[in-house]
């Protein structure tokens, strides 16, 4: 990765890890000429590139969760990796919802 395009990090939150300082919500990775777009709000397909650099979070043991629009990871009500299927459920709030349009990881 040569650069991430970070749209949050610490807010004022007693639910979130955004409030301990622990969250951070990623929008782009850069790799080259790549480009990672974390968003699937019009339907937009996970490439490889968006998979290896998901693989690469879930697999750094600093990283407790990964929530993306495409796949969860360390959700704290079912921590299995599992897909996020919001628009094929048609969600229009809530957890799985909320992230259609980011990455957020969490650092332990």
């Amino acid at each position: 990765m040569d650069s991430i395009q970070v749209s949050s990090l610490w807010r004022n939150s007693a639910t979130s890890p955004h409030g301990s300082g622990r969250g951070i919500d990623i929008i782009r990775v850069y790799r080259g000429n790549e480009v990672a777009y974390f968003n699937n709000e019009n339907g937009q397909t996970q490439t490889a590139f968006i998979r290896e650099v998901y693989n690469q979070f879930v697999g750094d043991n600093r990283v407790s969760q990964a929530l993306g629009p495409w796949e969860f990871y360390g959700y704290s009500s079912r921590p299995e990796r599992h897909p996020n299927l919001w628009r094929q459920q048609n969600l229009k709030s809530g957890d799985y919802y909320n992230h259609r349009h980011h990455l957020h990881i969490t650092i332990r």
